[in-house]
């Protein structure tokens, strides 16, 4: 498990990793570079957040996706 240590949880998160058992790894502070494909899921999750449940379409008739998809349920 790789964390980048800037939690207030550290310690208790720290002490549940190694009462199970699992390796830890801290990464050094301001290092995106190294865990690149974290950062980039981590973008793509809050682009796809927006994209869906924040920015109307025109043509679902000015909704967000999400609150299409909650009308085709309901009609469903």
């Amino acid at each position: 498990m790789q964390v980048d240590g800037g939690s207030e949880f550290m310690v208790e998160f720290e002490e549940g990793c190694w009462a199970l058992g699992l390796p830890l790894l801290v990464r050094p502070p301001r290092s995106p570079q190294i865990n690149g494909i974290v950062e980039r899921a981590n973008r793509t999750a809050r682009v796809l957040d927006y994209h869906n449940g924040r920015r109307p379409h025109r043509s679902l008739g000015m909704n967000t996706a999400a609150e299409f998809a909650g009308m085709v349920a309901v009609l469903a």
